[in-house]
């Protein structure tokens, strides 16, 4: 790990979540390769996991950048907002795992109401909506989309 893998996490959300996308769909290309070989990838590289991206996010900043820029700022407080920047960045990746969470709550319940009516398809249940948000953020919810590729 070198610093340029610590510092997405610094920068303005946009550019941050941009950045991991592109991080991600070389993970997920690796993951590719490696099933395709009869491998079993590891889960941040398994394009079956890739709705848990918020959560890895929120790992790799509390458990890897906070720590490291914690302590540099600990030791001079020009860093502080190195560090406050990674927190704004860790509350973007929360509110989308918990839109992700009411959008997971909203298929479960649809498909509990459909199937007491007796209906098999609980298609009819919206997923989150397409474009950016105004934190500039995508779609809310990876997984409701499908996202088979990455793409920027």
């Amino acid at each position: 790990m070198n610093a340029c893998d610590l510092s997405h996490a610094t920068k303005p959300w946009a550019q941050h979540h941009a950045v991991s996308l592109c991080l991600y769909d070389e993970f997920l290309a690796q993951g590719d390769v490696e099933k395709a070989k009869g491998m079993k990838p590891m889960a941040m590289m398994d394009r079956d996991n890739f709705h848990t991206l918020p959560t890895q996010q929120q790992g790799f900043i509390n458990f890897v950048c906070q720590p490291c820029y914690g302590t540099l700022k600990a030791f001079d407080a020009s860093f502080a907002p190195l560090w406050d920047a990674t927190q704004i960045n860790l509350n973007e990746w929360k509110k989308i795992e918990t839109e992700q969470k009411a959008v997971e709550a909203a298929k479960a319940a649809a498909g509990k109401k459909t199937a007491d009516d007796g209906v098999d398809d609980a298609s009819s249940v919206g997923t989150a909506s397409e474009g950016s948000d105004s934190a500039g953020r995508g779609s809310a919810s990876p997984a409701a989309k499908g996202v088979p590729k990455l793409s920027l």
